[in-house]
């Protein structure tokens, strides 16, 4: 044992692998029993700390991981002070050794490889308490659902209370406990992945009372924190209840970068005020036939332009079926109505006519079709 070594023990009760860092030399444990004066003798509990690590990890699928060490602030103090008093340049600190020595110990007894950048679960552990907390990397999956039955809305509305900041009324959720597309989704992801919550992204959006038909409407979804990463096989379509059906569930490598571009097949019902001109409803299916569609956000102060790609309408008395393909983000309801913020052209101006949606079947959504898919 060094020179220099002796007189650190002579004055501060340490560890050997807290004495190694200090003079850079192998050293055999001190003879003294006290208490480590950096560590608190962590490193002779480490064992220890590995067990309760690798049992918080247990119920977790990964192939990757890392660690996260919430030491006290009275560690790089000590040793500081030490190093300060006794002129030394350790090569770690006292918390990267101790978290490079948790990681090998770890990465040994799980048999899992250690990725500092993008690991699949980050444990982080408080060495004073010895808690374990686990954060779990997202999954992200493209899915369609169908929908067969009307009355139930797409999205999950938001909490009258809160007004979506969260209350006891909804559970601190932000949002009504009222069934939903999101709700019937997402009891059965997070049954599949055991993850905290989820967040959905969806390609458009229907009316409560509109049905969703063909292959589905596409969505994708980021569960958070989940425990399961691994998507099993599943017998598609799976009924989800309300008729609603999972159609699609397809596992993304990584987040997607931007949503696609999309079409929409719509079939709606409207009713007239009066019955429209024959010669301005073929005119207005001429002139609707592969148009551009410029619907303004006031709010965004921006104008977008939507096309639709094809158009027919069949006019019983004062009842139009409506069948068209648009892009996706038009304003169904705006385009056929007129109603809300400017859409121009829409039907009721090119017809000369005011137009209501059918209340109980406003309109339908034959089939979603992603561009590039």
């Amino acid at each position: 044992m060094s020179s220099k070594a002796k007189a650190i023990l002579k004055k501060y009760p340490l560890c050997s692998r807290c004495l190694e860092r200090q003079v850079r030399l192998k050293a055999k444990y001190p003879t003294d029993t006290k208490e480590c004066f950096i560590c608190g003798n962590f490193f002779e509990h480490i064992n220890d700390v590995v067990k309760t690590v690798a049992t918080a990890l247990n119920e977790y699928e990964f192939q990757t991981f890392s660690i996260g060490l919430s030491a006290p602030n009275e560690w790089i103090e000590k040793e500081d002070m030490i190093r300060s008093e006794f002129k030394l340049r350790g090569v770690r600190n006292i918390k990267s050794e101790a978290s490079h020595a948790l990681t090998l110990e770890l990465s040994r007894v799980l048999n899992k490889r250690l990725d500092r950048f993008d690991p699949d679960v980050v444990a982080i552990v408080d060495v004073v308490s010895r808690d374990v907390k686990v954060l779990a990397k997202s999954v992200y999956l493209f899915g369609r659902y169908t929908k067969s039955k009307r009355g139930l809305p797409q999205k999950q509305p938001r909490c009258k209370v809160c007004r979506g900041r969260g209350c006891p009324e909804c559970g601190y959720t932000g949002k009504e406990k009222q069934m939903s597309v999101e709700q019937l989704l997402s009891q059965r992801l997070l049954n599949i992945f055991k993850g905290s919550k989820v967040t959905f992204s969806w390609c458009g959006s229907e009316d409560e009372q509109s049905l969703v038909l063909g292959e589905g409407r596409p969505f994708y979804v980021e569960v958070h924190n989940p425990k399961k990463r691994n998507l099993p096989s599943l017998n598609l379509p799976f009924k989800l209840g309300f008729g609603v059906k999972l159609k699609q569930l397809t596992l993304l490598a990584a987040k997607p970068e931007k949503m696609p571009s999309f079409r929409s097949e719509v079939f709606a019902r409207v009713l007239f005020q009066s019955k429209p001109d024959k010669k301005k409803l073929k005119e207005a299916s001429a002139l609707l036939e592969r148009s551009e569609i410029y619907q303004a956000s006031l709010s965004k102060r921006k104008t977008y332009v939507k096309k639709i790609y094809l158009f027919k309408i069949r006019v019983v008395g004062c009842k139009g079926f409506i069948r068209f393909i648009c892009d996706g983000g038009l304003s169904i309801k705006r385009f056929l109505t007129g109603a809300g913020e400017p859409i121009t052209p829409n039907l009721p101006s090119l017809l000369g006519v005011n137009i209501d949606l059918d209340e109980h079947k406003p309109f339908d959504i034959l089939d979603v079709m992603l561009e590039g898919f």
